[in-house]
């Protein structure tokens, strides 16, 4: 097997594989660390701890300063605990907040079988209770699955409208999600997603406050996937708009009712 040469970029870890002789002048290889490039486990790069350590840690919540970088959110969230009406206010007079659904609402995985962490549900259920009100804009064409999660949050008496093939970083779903919540000034809504290139740039575009969902713990390498796949269904978007001239629009769901018996787990 081959070595590899020194990375400069990871200075926890000189060399790639123990054994290896280090560069001239350099220390030998440490241990593996939380921010070096090879990671224990074959954990992806950014896949972080798990919430419970998040959690446990006393430093989840992070308060971030916009600043000139359309990409970098006003909040970080690191656990969903810390999804409170007044860490989001911390923001502004927030009214409103925009939530994505892949690695914000659910984990990410392929299929219709997910769902809302029971816990999260009751972080929406707060934040409706105390004057916000909820939606959801997601990339994903599929207008079925989107109306899974609005079904789902209407049996925990959380009522969501949403909007499927979002097409962020553009602003056209997001506008017309501002309208649907009764036109709140831009500044009094909040978009919440894991990405900065989809979810973060467009509410940035719309003169939103932003949050970043960290609850998840989205990685590096699963980004990288998801720009290939934003390809691949661009072009198949792009087939179907040649016989459909809705097919490339931002669709709107509206709530459905509310389911009247209500069980959310504290």
């Amino acid at each position: 097997m081959g070595t590899y040469s020194y990375n400069s970029g990871y200075p926890a870890f000189n060399s790639a594989y123990p054994g290896a002789p280090p560069p001239a002048g350099q220390p030998p290889p440490q241990p593996y660390q939380q921010n070096s490039q090879w990671r224990p486990n074959n954990t992806m790069p950014g896949s972080g701890p798990s919430l419970q350590s998040q959690s446990a840690s006393g430093d989840t919540f992070v308060r971030r300063t916009g600043g000139g970088d359309p990409n970098k959110p006003d909040l970080i969230f690191k656990s969903y605990n810390d999804l409170t009406p007044e860490n989001v206010r911390s923001a502004g007079n927030i009214q409103g907040m925009i939530f994505d659904i892949d690695d914000t609402l659910s984990k990410y995985k392929l299929g219709s079988d997910r769902s809302i962490p029971p816990e999260l549900k009751q972080r929406l259920k707060t934040l409706q209770d105390n004057g916000i009100q909820l939606g959801i804009i997601s990339n994903n064409p599929d207008g079925e699955l989107i109306q899974q999660f609005q079904k789902e949050l209407a049996d925990a008496g959380i009522r969501v409208a949403a909007i499927s093939n979002g097409q962020k970083p553009g602003t056209e779903s997001l506008e017309m999600m501002q309208q649907a919540m009764g036109g709140l000034p831009a500044d009094q809504i909040m978009m919440v997603g894991d990405n900065p290139d989809t979810d973060i740039a467009s509410g940035k575009k719309a003169g939103f406050k932003t949050g970043q969902a960290d609850w998840f713990g989205t990685g590096t390498l699963r980004k990288e996937f998801m720009q290939v796949g934003d390809k691949a269904m661009s072009f198949i978007e792009d087939v179907k708009g040649a016989f459909d001239s809705d097919a490339d629009r931002p669709q709107f769901h509206p709530p459905p009712p509310l389911t009247p018996t209500v069980n959310v787990v504290a």
